[in-house]
């Protein structure tokens, strides 16, 4: 009976020390996960702003990826921001320049339809796995050719 009962609190206290850890550890959980989105929109960035140093056209399929830990994250795109979301953290960031989530016809914009055509646009959301059309296109606004930045879902 004593050895059962030395068990029991032996088992009663891993259990106290593991609760404890774990209260220890939730908040630094949430941080290393706020770190990791934040990297990731800064990959974005980076990689749409080596888009852009091209100097040209370009179309690049975006992966969202999950976090280190396997878990899924959101990903909320409007023209001047980004919201990353995992299970236990936020993040907020801007794009290097404007993303525009709607689909170009191939005629001549000028700067007030730009502005009415991303005012309209729903934001585009993303989960991990799936993926991302970024395109560069030149396009011809107020008769300057100038580079935009273009974001859909693929297959959405």
């Amino acid at each position: 009976m004593d050895f059962v009962m030395s068990k029991l609190g032996l088992s009663v206290c891993a259990l106290l020390v593991v609760s404890i850890l774990g209260e220890a550890f939730a908040e630094p959980m949430a941080d290393r996960e706020r770190d990791e989105l934040v990297g990731v929109a800064e990959r974005l960035n980076r990689l749409i702003s080596a888009l852009l140093a091209s100097g040209g056209e370009a179309t690049y399929v975006y992966l969202v990826p999950s976090l280190s830990t396997g878990s899924g994250i959101s990903m909320t795109i409007t023209t001047n921001r980004l919201e990353l979301a995992s299970p236990s953290a936020k993040a907020v960031a801007s794009p290097l320049c404007a993303i525009h989530l709607w689909q170009w016809n191939g005629t001549e914009l000028n700067h007030s339809e730009m502005v009415d055509r991303d005012a309209s646009c729903a934001p585009v959301v993303a989960l991990s796995g799936d993926n991302l059309l970024i395109a560069m296109l030149l396009v011809p606004v107020q008769g300057v050719t100038t580079t935009l930045v273009f974001m859909e879902l693929e297959n959405p």
